[in-house]
């Protein structure tokens, strides 16, 4: 579905929950206040919160603006019906908007265009919606185009992706316009914007820098290596060891990356590598930092534990079916010119390592010495492992510190 068409088809949204599903966007959008800060985060990539109650200081957002846009909010009504967890959707067609600070009843104001007038018999979203998708509109593509850009670059031209302003402009402007109007001349197709991104030299560029570039973190001159995503990672497992991940009810394959929702199924593994509640629009709801309990949960975490002891995993099926241990490993390594312990590195594509002829690679030891204090067994359970573990850590940032 084109964005623009998806975009009219949730903010239009009207009937049972049930049998339209778009209108479930006005469930957690549960007032006027919610629709317009949601609707201008995630469309107009402003982040309104501020003029709700007085003019954003430092911005062009005003208090009368964020009234005007949400007269076309107001009249939004919900209502429960006899079946359980069933919402029917609707626009009463006369609730107005009232300005707190002067009294004022607003009119639907839109920005760049001003205030408007609506025909009564008119829902006034259909009205916000049209201007909202219209390939002029100055926010709509440059919002998702630069959306889609982070998506690919663990960063936007705009930074963070949800607070365009003019205290935070674009790193590259005329990139941004570039794609934005791209985007809008393809009719708002997201594949056409993705083949075009990752096609370009700026995608393919290494992660490796130079002299020049080294220190550069804002004009995409290389690529920054960052961590997967929670549920790319708990995807990964399970394709390393030929499993798949039972999500509840929901149907047999089923991806991590393909859930619907972080609150139809709960995963201990996934919340720790910083999936969101998805409970507010907010781009920031993802952590993508490393904290020591991915670390604890990589090393001693229940869902790894479980998938290495599955009969059914690929390497206990190899191992099963009396395969030698180093053709499983090479099998299932990615680059199959790894050495196994004590052996010579062979020659890969004709290119002869450039080490010493019949070099043996050393192999660390699997896991830390066995008289490493931090040995789990040292300890008599997981609490106290853990308590020693931070305690270390603490010891470590106060001496770097002094």
């Amino acid at each position: 579905m084109p964005y623009d068409e998806f975009a009219r088809a949730l903010l239009i949204g009207s009937g049972s929950t049930f049998a339209e599903p778009p209108a479930n966007f006005y469930r957690t959008a549960t007032d006027m206040n919610e629709c317009v800060e949601t609707v201008s985060q995630v469309f107009l990539g402003a982040r309104l919160q501020c003029a709700k109650c007085h003019n954003h200081p430092f911005e062009r957002w005003t208090q009368d603006n964020y009234y005007g846009l949400g007269a076309f909010f107001q009249r939004v009504q919900r209502r429960k019906t006899q079946r359980p967890g069933e919402m029917f959707v609707y626009s009463d067609g006369a609730s107005e908007v009232t300005q707190p600070r002067t009294g004022r009843t607003m009119r639907p104001w839109l920005p760049h265009v001003g205030e408007i007038s609506v025909p009564a018999d008119e829902d006034r979203r259909q009205v916000f919606a049209r201007w909202l998708a219209n390939p002029a509109n100055p926010f709509f593509a440059k919002v998702e185009a630069n959306r889609l850009w982070s998506q690919l670059f663990a960063r936007g031209i705009v930074d963070p992706i949800d607070d365009f302003r003019d205290s935070n402009p674009p790193t590259n402007e005329r990139l941004l316009d570039a794609l934005a109007k791209d985007f809008a001349d393809s009719g708002f197709d997201h594949k056409h914007l993705l083949r075009t991104i990752l096609s370009s030299r700026t995608y393919q560029a290494d992660y490796q820098t130079n002299a020049f570039n080294e220190g550069e973190t804002s004009y995409f001159s290389h690529q920054e290596p960052r961590l997967l995503s929670a549920e790319q990672l708990l995807d990964a497992l399970n394709q390393a060891v030929g499993l798949t991940q039972n999500f509840g009810g929901l149907p047999a394959g089923t991806k991590a990356t393909h859930l619907p929702a972080p609150d139809l199924v709960k995963v201990e593994f996934l919340k720790v590598f910083g999936q969101p509640e998805r409970s507010t629009v907010c781009a920031c709801e993802r952590a993508d930092d490393s904290n020591l309990g991915m670390a604890i949960e990589l090393f001693n975490g229940e869902l790894i534990h479980e998938k290495l002891r599955d009969a059914n995993n690929r390497f206990r099926k190899a191992a099963s079916a009396g395969r030698p241990a180093e053709e499983i490993i090479r099998e299932n390594s990615q680059d199959h010119s790894v050495a196994l312990p004590g052996q010579i590195v062979p020659e890969v594509s004709g290119q002869k390592e450039s080490r010493p002829e019949g070099a043996v690679i050393q192999t660390p030891p699997a896991g830390p010495p066995e008289n490493c204090p931090l040995k789990k067994h040292h300890y008599p359970n997981a609490r106290e492992w853990l308590k020693a573990i931070t305690q270390r850590i603490t010891r470590m940032k106060t001496n770097e510190g002094s």
